[in-house]
């Protein structure tokens, strides 16, 4: 099983839909550098030149199908995604009790 963030694609030539699933997390850093403090404990020095707050997306893998298999699958996304959001009011309502 994998965790995705997300999605990308679209309709090929040959009239399939494609779908790329993706991963995104923060960027790790290039190097990083200290400072060694009196008592012997790290500190970080901030580096200017490296952007931190970018983000990397990971492409994990892509599928291909015909339109009416993703038309099955999106309703079947839509049915699971309103199944968690009744059980998660359910729980909800009986927490406000």
């Amino acid at each position: 099983m994998l965790y995705i963030s997300g999605a990308f694609g679209g309709v090929s030539p040959a009239g399939d839909i494609s779908a790329n699933f993706y991963y995104e997390r923060r960027a790790i850093p290039k190097s990083q550098v200290f400072s060694v403090l009196e008592n012997g404990r790290l500190d970080e020095l901030p580096l200017k030149e490296e952007k931190r707050d970018s983000i990397i997306r990971n492409v994990l893998f892509g599928i291909s199908m015909s339109p009416n298999v993703a038309r099955g699958i999106a309703r079947w996304l839509d049915e699971k995604a309103d199944e968690f959001d009744r059980i998660h009011s359910i729980e909800k309502s009986e927490e406000d009790k």
